[in-house]
C-alpha cells in the first residue's frame, strides 16, 4: 500500500483529512510531507480562509489543532505530525530567510522524487548551509526556550537532543534528516507566535492512540477535487434555504459514496451536458 500524507483538522478523537491548496490545483493525499510542506509555507497566515475555500461545510477550528497524518499508520513510531505553518508576516530578518531556505529544499525534495520516484535530501551544500543557521539561531535562543526545544516533549528527535552539547559531529549528522529539520524549524518558529502553545510529543500522540476515528484517509485526484468544487458552485446558485444548503454541504463532506452535487439540482447538470443517470 503506497505511503500518503493528509492534512487534517479536529479534535484529539474526531479529525478529518482536508482539501489542501496547492500550486494551481488542490490536492488531499501527498506521496511525501514536503508537499504538504511548500503548501502550508504558501498559505502562510491566511491558511484558515485558504482552506475554508477550498473545504465549504466544513466546520475548521484554528490552526492549534491542524496535524499531518501519515496512512498506512506505522506499527511503531508516530503516524502524526506537526504541519510547517508560517503565520506571521511579523518574523525577524533572519527567521524569514530560514523558511525560504527550507522551502527551497522541499522544492528540491519534490523535483527529486518527482524525477526519480523515490524519496532522497537534496544537496549536501543546501543542507549544511540551512542547518548551520539553523542552529545559528538555535544558539542564541533564550535560556526557556532551549529548554523547551530540547525537553522530553519537543518533537526534535530524541537522538539529536541527547547528543546536542555533547557530540557536536553525531547530532549534525542526525539532524540532516529533512524530517529533522523541518521538526526544529517548526519548534523555532513556535516561540515567535504569541498566545500559541509549543508543539509538544503529547499532543501527537494523543491523536496517534484515536488513529482509526480520522476520517478521509482515502486518495482522491486532483481532477476529482477540481469537479467537486465545481459542482458545489454551480449548485450553490441555486440555493434559497438553510435546508438546501445543508443538503448540498453534507454531499460534498460526504467520503464513502458520494453523491454528485448535481443530483440536488438536475436542471443545472442539463444545462452543461451531464447525464445524472451515468454519474
Amino acid at each position: 500500500m503506497a505511503t500518503n500524507y493528509y492534512l487534517t483538522d479536529g479534535n484529539i478523537y474526531v479529525r478529518k483529512a482536508v482539501y489542501v491548496p496547492y500550486k494551481d490545483t488542490y490536492i488531499k493525499n501527498a506521496a511525501d510531507i514536503a508537499y504538504l510542506d511548500e503548501a502550508t509555507i504558501e498559505m502562510g497566515k491566511d491558511i484558515k480562509d485558504k482552506l475554508i475555500e477550498c473545504n465549504p461545510g466544513f466546520d475548521f477550528t484554528d490552526n492549534r489543532n491542524y496535524k499531518i497524518v501519515r496512512n498506512p499508520k506505522q506499527p511503531k513510531n508516530l503516524s502524526i505530525y506537526e504541519p510547517l505553518l508560517y503565520l506571521s508576516n511579523d518574523l525577524s530578518f533572519k527567521k524569514i530567510r530560514l523558511v525560504e531556505q527550507f522551502r527551497d529544499l522541499s522544492n528540491d525534495r519534490i523535483h527529486s522524487y518527482e524525477k526519480t520516484g523515490k524519496l532522497s535530501n537534496v544537496s549536501e551544500i543546501k543542507v549544511e548551509r540551512f542547518m548551520g543557521e539553523l542552529l545559528d539561531q538555535v544558539h542564541y535562543l533564550k535560556s526557556n526556550e532551549k529548554h523547551e526545544l530540547f525537553s522530553k516533549q519537543s518533537i526534535v528527535g530524541k537522538e539529536i537532543k541527547k547528543q546536542y552539547g555533547v557530540n557536536k559531529y553525531n547530532m549534525e549528522r542526525m539532524l540532516k534528516n529533512y524530517t529533522q529539520l523541518r521538526a526544529m524549524l517548526i519548534m523555532l518558529l513556535s516561540f515567535s507566535y504569541k498566545e500559541r502553545r509549543t508543539p509538544c510529543n503529547s499532543s501527537l500522540e494523543s491523536i496517534n492512540d484515536f488513529y482509526e476515528n480520522i476520517r478521509g484517509l482515502e486518495p482522491e485526484s486532483s481532477e476529482t477535487i477540481i469537479r467537486k468544487l465545481r459542482e458545489y458552485k454551480i449548485a450553490l446558485e441555486k440555493v434559497q434555504t438553510e435546508e438546501e444548503l445543508q443538503k448540498i454541504q453534507n454531499s460534498f463532506n460526504y467520503e464513502y459514496q458520494q453523491m454528485s452535487l448535481f443530483e440536488l439540482f438536475p436542471e443545472e447538470a442539463q444545462k452543461i451536458g451531464i447525464d445524472i443517470k451515468k454519474k
